[in-house]
Parts: structure tokens; C-alpha cells; sequence
């Protein structure tokens, strides 16, 4: 906070996250049958050098703002659990690649994750945890983190996804949505009575992380040519219509959601016939649309909080080529900067991810490495943007 505050710049705080780099929310009660409510939770194992390197997950997005305002960073301060899943030490299904959605959903991780809004002992812990964080005393600034001007924004979670398997017999999807809202409401109000003076998110995805989404990869399993291009941002309003949370969030990821084929990274069985760059570009100016008047409906200001393609070719070289990626990223400014211009919803647009003046030494991270805002599970460079 205090370097932050140095050079001029605000904070997003991410409170969690739902993916394998934090461990999925926690602390999670499935790994500690009698853990204590006023204990301090342990980073993941699997990634304590990293995070001891880095004080935490960052990941440095550059950003579209007006004149005088201030350059913002995202800091990671999402839990993890305290022991790996015994019937899973590793934390990545596959270690011969990097991650991989599908994979993840092979092994039933978000139908484990989402155990989390679910569980009223895991989300007391978690309560905790922001109540420590929010009354802590910075000790070279000593300021209060809740007070603190430096920090614009707290973020529940990064792409949380309130997915339920209806077969498991334990309840249905609505049943979890219903818990999941409750976690919004009841988080949101309480980061508010510690940090009355910052704002909130969730830290949404957009209509992809909805139950929509989940009929659409069902369907589009079944027949890779079915790409429907119909937004249901009904889910996506519901989450961000409590009066606490301020601001909304979404994301762009044409090739991770099958959107094109251009050596899909993962060899998806979602992806499509190679969709022509007209074909997706316009489906993200759609997504994004309709994401932009749900806000608009909304009356609150809309963050497209990551815009990420990986290099052409799939490749990790840093020097190579990003014809793709540059066409994502000027449909994605252009938007931002017409909403703008009229006083719109859009307030901001970020890029993922900036590395600058990092290089990486491994294809993936190893200890000691530099931190150049990838997950230390992802290749690294495939995603990010260098300065000369």
C-alpha cells in the first residue's frame, strides 16, 4: 500500500478467488473437520515461495481513464486452503500443461468450490479473515486498511461461479444461487461497516459464469458447430443489484470460451469450426454489449476488468506475433472509449495482463523466477504485454 501510495496509484483488493492459483475459496471446512473461527489462515503450499515472492498474487493491468485520475492494481489477497485435498496433492489435474477449464471441470473442482456458498461455518471463517484484514494497521503507513485512500475498491472474489451439480441429490442450482446471493448481500455489508469509504464489487465474469453458460457448453458438447449468441445477463443484474455493491464487473476470453479456433490452447472439444475474425469479433462486441445496458439498466458503472487473449499460434515466445489479440484489444478500447465519450456506463477497461519490464526465465514459473503477472501454473508470457 505504501509503494501504491508513493507513485500516485489505487488498489482493487481481491478478497478470494474460485480458481486453482488461490486455492478455491476458503478457509474450507472439507480439509480441516474442526478448524477454529478465530485462527489464522495458511497460504496454499503449493504456491507458498511464490506468494512469500511476491506478497501475493498481482496482476497489473493497464487501464483507460480520464485525465487526473489515478492508475489502479489489482492485489490478490484471496485465502487458501490450509492442507491439498488428500485424493489430490497436486493442484493441477494435468502437470504436463497448464491449466486447463476443462480438466478442472473433469475432476469436479467448481462443483467443489461452489460447496463454499453453501456451507455457513467456511463463510464465517472467511468473514473473519475480512474483518482482521480490514481493521489491520499498516505498519509503515499506519493506516488502517478500512481507511486506508490508497485502496479504491475490495473485490469478493475473482470469477466467482455459482455452479451446482443438480445430480449429486444435495440441491438444485436455484437452491445454490439463492445461497450464493446471500453471500454477496452479506459480505458487501460487511466490508461497508469497516470501509464505509471504499467501494465493492463481486468480481464477476459476466453472463459466462451464469447458469445460461452451463446450458450453453452443455449443448455446445454435444455439437461443436451449436454457438448461440444470445447474452442472458438476468443472473449477471441479480448479482450486482444489492445496494452495497457499487460497481460491476466483466470479462472477455474469446478463445478460452470457443469462441475461435486458432490452435485452441487447451484442444478444446467445445471449439468450433475456425471462426473468420469478423465472426468473433462481433460476438464480443455482443457480449460486451449487452453487458454494458444490463448496467446501464442497472444505473451503475461497469469495469470490463479483463480483455486476455494468448499470443497467435499459442505461443509463449515473447517477441511473437498477436494479430488476434490486437484485434480484441482495439474492439474492446474502441467500446470503452464510445461509452466514455458519452458519459455512459463504462469506467474503466483493463488489459490482461501487463508484465513491462519482467521477463520470464521458464516456461512455467519456478521459484525464484520474476513475477510478471501470470498465474504460476500458466505458461508464462502467453498472455502478457512487455514494454520494448
Amino acid at each position: 500500500m505504501h509503494e501504491l501510495e508513493l507513485r500516485g496509484m489505487a488498489a482493487i483488493m481481491v478478497l478470494n478467488n474460485a480458481w486453482p492459483w488461490s486455492g478455491k475459496p476458503s478457509p474450507s471446512p472439507s480439509h480441516d473437520p474442526k478448524p477454529s473461527p478465530t485462527s489464522n489462515p495458511t497460504p496454499n503450499p503449493h504456491q507458498a515461495a511464490w506468494v512469500s515472492t511476491s506478497s501475493g498474487r498481482r496482476r497489473s493491468l493497464c487501464r483507460c481513464r480520464p485525465r487526473g485520475s489515478r492508475p489502479t492494481l489489482r492485489l490478490g489477497l484471496g485465502l487458501a486452503n490450509p492442507k491439498p485435498n488428500p485424493n489430490n496433492p497436486n493442484p493441477n489435474p494435468n502437470p504436463e500443461q497448464a491449466y486447463s477449464e476443462e480438466s478442472w471441470q473433469e475432476v469436479g473442482y467448481f462443483t467443489r468450490v461452489c460447496d463454499f456458498f453453501d456451507n455457513a461455518q467456511a463463510i464465517e471463517l472467511s468473514h473473519d479473515h475480512i474483518k482482521f484484514l480490514l481493521r489491520r494497521i499498516n505498519s509503515i503507513s499506519g493506516r488502517v486498511y478500512g481507511h486506508d485512500p490508497t485502496i479504491m475498491a475490495w473485490q469478493l472474489s475473482y470469477q466467482p461461479r455459482p455452479v451446482e451439480d443438480p445430480d449429486r441429490g444435495r440441491g438444485s442450482t436455484l437452491d445454490l444461487r439463492d445461497s450464493y446471493l446471500e453471500w454477496i448481500k452479506d459480505t458487501s455489508a460487511l466490508i461497508k461497516s469497516l470501509a464505509p469509504h471504499h467501494m465493492v464489487t463481486v468480481g464477476s465474469e459476466g453472463a459466462h459464469s451464469s447458469r445460461a453458460e452451463e446450458v450453453t457448453i452443455i449443448k455446445a458438447d454435444k455439437d461443436r458447430n451449436w454457438s448461440p449468441w444470445v447474452v442472458d445477463t438476468k443472473d449477471f443484474e441479480e448479482e450486482h443489484a444489492d445496494k452495497n455493491v457499487d460497481f460491476m464487473t466483466v470479462q472477455v476470453w474469446p478463445t478460452q470460451w470457443g469462441w475461435l479456433c486458432n490452435k485452441h490452447e487447451y484442444g478444446s472439444t467445445r471449439c468450433a469450426a475456425k471462426a473468420d475474425e469478423q465472426t468473433w469479433l462481433a460476438r464480443v462486441r455482443a457480449y460486451l454489449d449487452a453487458h454494458i445496458d444490463a448496467a446501464e439498466r442497472l444505473g451503475k458503472p461497469i469495469v470490463i476488468q479483463e480483455v486476455g487473449m494468448a499470443r497467435d499460434g499459442n505461443s509463449y515466445t515473447e517477441g511473437s506475433k498477436t494479430r488476434d489479440r490486437n484485434a480484441l484489444l482495439s474492439a474492446a478500447f474502441t467500446m470503452a472509449h464510445e461509452s466514455m465519450a458519452k458519459r455512459g456506463a463504462v469506467a474503466a477497461v483493463f488489459f490482461s495482463g501487463w508484465a513491462g519490464e519482467g521477463r520470464k526465465k521458464h516456461g512455467l514459473w519456478e521459484d525464484g523466477d520474476p513475477i510478471i503477472a501470470e498465474p504460476p501454473l500458466e505458461y508464462q508470457a502467453r498472455y502478457l504485454v512487455f514494454t520494448p
